[in-house]
């Protein structure tokens, strides 16, 4: 029963009948329960999206909402009507509907200032004054913040494309900080109301703050549940102004009759009113004529910054000393905000003064101007991140190394850079206080990820595998064989679905005789093999020599090249039999094939496929205008293949680094645990008529973080278990060169002298000298290695500048140098010449053959009349062309032809230019090397550089620096989970699968993803989907290319082309059980004894198909 009644009024709920009376219910008393309802049902919402369904039902129970009522502020808004047409008769009920809210937020004020009051009083007389204040102003707020936060959220999950359900993550942050800021707003518009002091001024007062607050809240709700979604900004001026009308009445109306009250106290008479009949007179409203109101309201922006001033400001206004201290706290809780907002707009304003002028996307030289903007971003704002990974650790209380810090600290901004486009200060899309957010972000997520990285130590530096410690107390025992192919309740499943599907045709082949497994319908290559095992207890090295596993460092790899010893050698990588091996020899313990085999069940038991279909998928119709256009959609469909990997058992699969954590909704919506998935849509191709499964995803992003160098993440194998004081020598050498090379750039650019007429020489490129001096020294080019990502540009390479210096401070190398440059110009003026008579670029325009005798003769040595020997062949080809009557010039400019001749006379000079440079590189190289350290006569520094040069680290010693770099302990990582090479190909079984079960002709697989996904992964999935149709072909004798080939006129769709794997005959195979899985395994997939020498096992596998 709900604790309102139907009928109540205000007049019932000051005596407390909290049932109501039995007369029939006034249009006010319908008014006041749907005021008292609505909050209690909005906060029920929030809670329900949270999971808190008991919670959310007894709040929606509290009150019992008047049937079929038409909500007064709604009619009062008349939204069909003009901007400034209200329904004015409908604004006294409006008023009464905003009992509930205004009672909430006051009683929240009371509430919270209590337990403030409290809660201060533990540290003295001044901690209960301040905690009342701080109490009294997060009470209102809280209590609408929990309101909004979740309608707001389902509203900008609606507002998504494609539309989604559930809110996720992103949704509930704007929820948030909607909610948050607009409880600000509601602990300000209360903050006169109820008061007992002056009559006019604090009615008036109350009734413009109220009405200032719900207007600011109406934006705000529209801002947050709109605002940054694919729907757009929808903003809706004439319900915010309206609302704000509402608050204006109930503000008013409530405070006047308890002002009057309090007038009549004062004077020494009896109270007119209690509150009870002030809830009821507030029917009685003087409708708003000032246009002053309106004003308020415009000035409430959507700007973070903006609306914190406003809040401020708000809470200033006035004299009394409550205000003041109000605005101290929320001055105190919102200045940090502020600063950061300040400092952000700062650094924005000198980043845009820094960049090169905005270039057009197809102007030459785009992409370098890009990656200098992305250079100057990056620069501008370290600061700011690295104060704010500082403050940030400081919030949580944490230390870390001043090495992790900074890698943290990369790791934001690399986050940032990753995808600048979103991020990017130029676009008008971005506010200051979005990118201030976004940056605190970056910086939080780096920080808690080298913090789980961190914790990760203990695992990477173990000698022993606890996974495998099966007799451990409470240890899970290892599934069995019969878990590989039946569901089994125990909690570990993430569907309550069986494996198969209820009349499948897969169930006559896919089962425990044939060694087919029901996730992937493959069969093992190892399990079989292990019947060259000894039938008795070996040690583990033994089992791994004959398996072929050879330990790599970290993990492992085959002892042989062989296809058959490496297909199962990765399987028994997969599946932990060679991690499982490696423990057990580390510890000295035997094994039996048979503990070999469990270990395999139990890894093949934990796959699992979810699948999703038509209103149920994450990414719901929007593929649907991406089909070719001969495609007819049927219904969406997506397969997620999860993985319940075995972990320790004292670890939560919440933090285990075994398990894949990652659980945004987007990419793992059943949680965590997922290895990969397949978006796609069944079809109809309406010109053949067949049905199919486009997959037009597939994603892991577990092993794209993993696998991706350019991710911050790496495989939990990778990381280092180098020591840092191992590494630590070759840094310190490294860096200390560094410090040279600086110092000789700065003496480069102090002693440079350079004519009038040209630039001088910067402080990037006096290092780009100093570097290029070092490197040859060092005969290395990592004397200043740079994190190797896109975030920094390696300012190093030769100067002309430097043969410059060298020909001041040695005749002897000007000479020399001569020598080695008029050899060069010879070769590409040979070069250059036979060219143009190969190509005769001058033919088919002008009928001109070029002969050997129009080029004068090329000699060797320095000629010194005709200077430059190309110049020479230049000169000739251009006395052919004006003999002739010819200009190619002046022809290009207004021909086609003749300038696609002048491009091809310029790629000619190229082409010599290229032929010649490889020999002049290696001698100038060596001329460098001899003379570089005569250069100490100018720069004194060079002798420190050389001197450092002897004992540099070698080029294996940095590549251990590099890759330490990389992969040391703080490094995030993402666990070892099956399939990192072949992925796609698994994907692409799933997919087949699924169109089995539904009876389809085919399936079909894009070429390209969509959205920038990388084409290799769909490459993959081709060659996947051709090796099931030879396989097929095999078995049955057709044609390959008719069961695999491009669908016609899709080469232009996006995606394209499709490719289309006819199944039907595969279907037919399954049928006459003439399938024998997968290929990996020996047909037939039963051990005989004659194979297995007495030991017949038949088990499923996940296939052998590896990329």
């Amino acid at each position: 029963m709900a604790i309102f009644g139907k009928d109540i009024t205000a007049a019932d709920l000051a005596v407390g009948n909290l049932q109501g009376s039995e007369k029939e219910a006034s249009e006010a008393s319908k008014a006041f329960r749907y005021g008292i309802d609505q909050p209690s049902e909005n906060i029920a919402t929030t809670l329900r999206a949270l999971g808190f369904d008991t919670q959310a039902d007894a709040l929606s129970d509290f009150v019992e909402a008047p049937e079929d009522y038409e909500s007064a502020a709604a009619r009062f808004i008349n939204p069909e009507g003009e901007w400034y047409d209200y329904n004015w008769s409908e604004l006294p009920l409006a008023t009464v509907e905003q009992a509930g809210q205004l009672g909430g937020s006051i009683l929240s004020r009371i509430g919270g200032a209590g337990i403030g009051a409290g809660a201060g009083s533990l540290v003295g007389p001044g901690g209960t004054v301040t905690g009342g204040i701080i109490g009294a102003f997060l009470g209102p707020t809280l209590f609408e913040a929990v309101q909004i936060a979740g309608p707001v959220a389902f509203e900008r999950a609606r507002n998504a494309n494609p539309p989604r359900e559930e809110p996720n993550a992103e949704d509930w942050a704007g929820a948030l900080g909607t909610a948050g800021f607009s409880g600000v707003l509601n602990a300000i518009g209360i903050k006169n109301i109820g008061l007992l002091n002056s009559t006019v001024g604090k009615t008036l007062k109350a009734g413009v703050r109220e009405g200032v607050t719900e207007a600011g809240q109406g934006f705000t709700e529209q801002i947050g549940g709109t605002g940054l979604t694919d729907a757009g900004l929808q903003i809706d001026p004439k319900a915010a102004i309206g609302e704000g009308l509402v608050g204006w009445s109930s503000g008013t109306s409530i405070q006047a009759p308890i002002a009057a009250a309090q007038a009549v106290q004062t004077t020494g008479g009896t109270p007119s009113t209690t509150p009870a009949a002030a809830v009821d007179q507030m029917q009685e409203t003087v409708y708003p004529t000032d246009a002053e109101v309106t004003a308020d309201l415009i000035s409430m922006q959507a700007d973070d910054t903006a609306r914190t001033d406003a809040a401020i400001a708000e809470l200033q206004r006035g004299a009394t000393s409550e205000d003041t201290d109000l605005a101290a706290v929320a001055q105190m809780m919102l200045g940090d905000r502020v600063e950061q907002t300040n400092l952000t707009q700062a650094n924005v304003d000198e980043f845009l003064n820094r960049i090169p002028d905005t270039m057009d996307i197809s102007d030459e030289g785009f992409n370098a101007n890009e990656a200098e903007v992305r250079q100057t971003f990056v620069e501008q704002f370290e600061d700011q991140m690295r104060t704010r990974v500082d403050a940030y650790l400081a919030d949580t209380d944490r230390e870390m190394a001043p090495s992790t810090r900074n890698n943290a600290l990369l790791d934001a901004q690399n986050t940032l850079i990753a995808h600048f486009e979103l991020n990017d200060p130029r676009s008008a899309a971005m506010t200051t206080s979005t990118l201030r957010d976004r940056i605190n972000s970056a910086v939080e997520e780096a920080v808690d990820a080298r913090f789980r990285a961190t914790a990760k130590e203990n695992v990477i530096q173990q000698t022993s595998d606890p996974r495998f410690d099966f007799d451990a107390e409470y240890a899970e025992p290892l599934r069995t064989q019969e878990d590989v192919y039946t569901k089994n309740p125990r909690e570990f499943h993430f569907t309550d679905d069986p494996k198969l599907p209820e009349g499948s045709i897969r169930q006559g082949i896919t089962s425990i005789e044939t060694g087919i497994d029901p996730t992937f319908m493959s069969a093992t290559t190892l399990v079989p093999f292990l019947s060259n095992l000894p039938n008795r207890p070996m040690s583990a090295e033994q089992a791994m020599d004959i398996i072929g596993i050879k330990e790599d460092g970290n993990w492992f790899k085959p002892s042989k090249s062989d296809k058959a010893v490496t297909d199962r050698v990765r399987e028994a990588v997969d599946s932990h039999v060679a991690s499982f091996l490696k423990d057990k020899k580390n510890a000295n313990q035997p094994v039996t094939r048979e503990e070999i085999a469990n270990v395999f069940h139990d890894h093949l038991s934990r796959f699992e496929t979810i699948k999703t279909e038509g209103e149920n998928t994450r990414h719901g119709s929007s593929h649907k205008h991406q089909l070719p256009e001969m495609f007819e959609h049927i219904e969406d469909v997506e397969l997620w293949t999860m993985y319940d990997a075995r972990i320790p058992i004292t670890d939560n699969s919440d933090t285990s680094p075994y398990y894949n954590t990652m659980s945004d909704e987007m990419h793992n919506p059943h949680g965590q645990g997922t290895n990969f998935w397949v978006r796609g849509d069944v079809v109809e191709n309406t010109n053949t008529g067949r049905t199919g499964l486009v997959l037009g995803e597939t994603q892991s992003q577990v092993h794209e973080h993993g696998g991706d160098p350019g991710q911050t993440e790496v495989y939990l194998r990778d990381v280092s278990r180098e020591d840092e004081a191992d590494i630590t020598p070759i840094r310190n050498k490294i860096d200390t060169m560094r410090k040279a090379t600086r110092k000789l750039a700065g003496e480069i650019v102090a002693n440079e002298t350079r004519s009038e007429d040209s630039p001088p020489l910067t402080e990037t490129m006096g290092l780009k000298q100093a570097n290029y001096i070092a490197e040859v020294l060092t005969d290395s080019t990592d004397t200043n290695p740079v994190q190797e990502t896109d975030l920094f540009i390696a300012n190093k390479g030769y100067d002309r500048s430097i043969d410059s210096a060298l020909r001041e401070v040695s005749p002897k190398y000007k000479k020399e140098w001569q020598q080695v440059y008029d050899k060069y110009d010879e070769v590409r003026a040979k070069t250059l010449r036979d060219l143009y008579i190969t190509e005769q670029p001058f033919a088919e325009l002008y009928g001109i053959t070029l002969k050997a005798e129009d080029f004068r003769p090329i000699k060797p040595g320095r000629d010194r009349y005709l200077g430059s020997r190309v110049g020479a062949i230049i000169g000739d080809v251009q006395k052919k062309l004006k003999e002739t009557g010819n200009d190619l010039e002046a022809d290009a400019l207004t021909e086609p032809q003749a300038e696609t001749v002048k491009k091809h006379t310029m790629s000619l000079y190229a082409d010599s230019q290229d032929s010649a440079r490889e020999n002049y590189d290696k001698e100038q190289l060596a001329l460098h090397k001899e003379y570089i350290p005569l250069l100490a006569q100018t720069y004194p520094t060079v002798r420190d550089v050389g001197l450092l040069a002897e004992s540099f680290p070698t080029t294996e010693e940095i590549t251990r620096l590099k890759e330490f770099d990389r992969t040391r302990y703080d490094t995030p990582t993402v666990p070892n989970y099956p399939f990192p090479k072949n992925w796609p190909s698994m994907a692409v079984r799933t997919g087949v699968i699924e169109a089995i079960d539904r009876n389809l002709d085919e399936v079909i697989v894009i070429s390209k993803g969509y959205g920038g996904a990388p084409e290799s992964v769909y490459k993959q999935d081709q060659k996947a989907a051709r090796q099931i149709a030879q396989q097929i072909a095999d078995i049955t004798g057709e044609d390959v290319n008719a069961l695999y080939s491009m669908v016609p006129d899709t080469q232009d769709s996006p995606g394209g082309p499709y490719f289309a794997l006819d199944i039907r005959s595969l279907k037919e195979l399954i049928k006459q059980k003439r399938w024998p899985g997968f290929k990996g395994y020996k047909k037939g997939g039963l051990v005989t004894k004659a194979q297995g020498a007495g030991y017949s096992m038949n088990y499923g596998d996940y296939g052998r198909s590896y990329t």
